[in-house]
């Protein structure tokens, strides 16, 4: 692969992860959500499922998450 593929893939992959972690922050601090509901939240939103209901537990959550994204 050239580096300059390389490297868009890397700002890409920079990108993707500074707007998870700053949405996660911004959702545990503005409404006061637990880290991994804030984090679900995030998932949710980025990949614009906008699920009306909230699985029970975080492991659900996490599930929910991977499947989004996958």
């Amino acid at each position: 692969m050239p580096p300059s593929a390389l490297r868009r893939v890397a700002l890409s992959v920079a990108g993707a992860a500074l707007l998870v972690g700053g949405g996660t922050v911004g959702f545990h601090e503005l409404l006061h959500e637990a880290w991994h509901d804030a984090f679900y939240r995030t998932a949710v939103t980025v990949t614009l499922t906008g699920l009306d209901s909230s699985p029970r537990g975080p492991g659900a959550e996490y599930l929910t998450i991977v499947m989004a994204l996958g």
